[in-house]
Order: structure tokens, then C-alpha cells, then sequence
């Protein structure tokens, strides 16, 4: 059962490499708000906020 496993989790592991399940991230829209919002609004989507402080 354990080789089963490894090979299936091996076999999606190459194929979702192989077949373009490439990652280019979100498409941030870095310290413009109003540019963020007005976009956000004409495709109807919701807003992602990151925030972090260094402490």
C-alpha cells in the first residue's frame, strides 16, 4: 500500500511539473489603492490586503 502511494504522489508530482502547472504568482498591485480598488471594481473581485510589520 505505502509503494502505491509513493508512485501515485510521484506520478502527479511529475505531471503537474510536466504539463505547465507553473506558478506566477498573484498579480499584485504594490502601494497604488486607488489603482488597486478601481481595477478590482471593473472586474468585480475581491481586494487582497498583505500587511506586516517588522516587529
Amino acid at each position: 500500500m505505502k509503494i502505491k502511494l509513493s508512485i501515485a504522489i510521484l506520478f502527479l508530482t511529475l505531471v503537474s511539473t510536466t504539463f505547465g502547472a507553473t506558478t506566477t504568482g498573484l498579480p499584485f498591485i504594490n502601494d497604488n489603492y486607488p489603482k488597486a480598488l478601481a481595477e478590482a471594481k471593473q472586474r468585480k473581485l475581491p481586494i487582497f490586503v498583505e500587511v506586516w510589520a517588522p516587529w
